[in-house]
């Protein structure tokens, strides 16, 4: 061990998290800027392959969130461990004031440089955002099973419309061929027209029709709806994700970059406010 910088150059830390934050600062800057489709083609429907993939979408957020929580966990726990397991090969004996017990600080008690070393990098991980990280990817997970659960909504009501279509369109040619009547065309049957010559015993279909109508009306209004929920919740919570992961990166790389300080200093500079470090009293 040559010193606080020589043992952060050589273990590439910086270097990683410079890449990492440069990457995510790239990615954060892309989705703010994308540009996405505002209204719905009339003609666009919602296929199983659209569910399957939003499922999908669903399960590799909910598995990046484990391996990130786990990933963050195992560095903070291998700190803690190395950390603690010097701090035991220190002779110390706490210092009481009136005020109270005096914060420990290898520094003050003239440890080598290593436990110095990590003993911040102990207390920078204390600050480093990862559990917001993690909560955020949560919430893009749920935010997309929404999405799954109303693509699904979307089915059931294409479904019942369809459905109810095909049932007008049995029940016209029954009555037609009962009255023998020919049956109106599917333009006419759409805009409600139909042969002045089916009389009172077609009544019931007229009303049944305005039913198929209502029910087609409401299924692409929710289509709509869908649209613009998927739209609006991918381009927030991914917005907020890439966000995340950028000032994780920056204070991150912010933190190992004041670990690089020499352990002779009174005391490490200090990022925007969001990172601090033990400091000699």
């Amino acid at each position: 061990m040559h010193g606080r910088k020589s043992f952060m150059r050589k273990s590439r830390f910086i270097r990683m998290w410079r890449v990492m934050f440069d990457c995510h600062r790239i990615q954060s800057r892309i989705i703010s800027e994308a540009k996405f489709q505002g209204r719905l083609a009339a003609s666009v429907t919602l296929s199983e392959s659209h569910r399957k993939a939003t499922r999908q979408l669903e399960n590799e957020l909910r598995n990046w969130q484990m391996c990130f929580r786990n990933w963050s966990e195992a560095q903070k726990a291998y700190v803690q461990a190395l950390n603690g397991w010097l701090l035991k090969c220190l002779h110390y004996e706490p210092e009481t004031t009136p005020d109270g017990i005096v914060p420990f600080s290898p520094r003050r008690v003239g440890a080598p440089p290593v436990f110095i070393i990590c003993n911040d990098w102990f207390h920078a991980f204390e600050r480093i955002p990862a559990s917001v990280v993690v909560e955020t990817i949560g919430k893009f997970a749920a935010e997309v099973s929404e999405v799954w659960n109303r693509q699904d909504e979307e089915h059931h009501k294409r479904r019942r419309a369809e459905m109810l279509a095909r049932d007008l369109e049995r029940r016209v040619k029954e009555e037609s061929k009962l009255h023998g009547i020919q049956p109106p065309s599917d333009k006419k049957l759409e805009s409600g027209t139909g042969q002045s010559g089916i009389g009172s015993e077609l009544k019931s279909i007229d009303s049944f029709r305005r039913q198929v109508e209502q029910e087609n009306t409401k299924h692409r209004e929710f289509l709509q709806e869908t649209h613009d929920f998927t739209l609006n919740s991918l381009r927030t919570s991914l917005k907020n994700v890439f966000e995340q992961i950028t000032q994780f990166t920056a204070i991150s790389l912010k933190s190992y970059e004041e670990l690089s300080v020499q352990p002779g200093s009174q005391s490490l500079p200090q990022g925007n406010g969001e990172i601090s470090y033990i400091k000699d009293t």
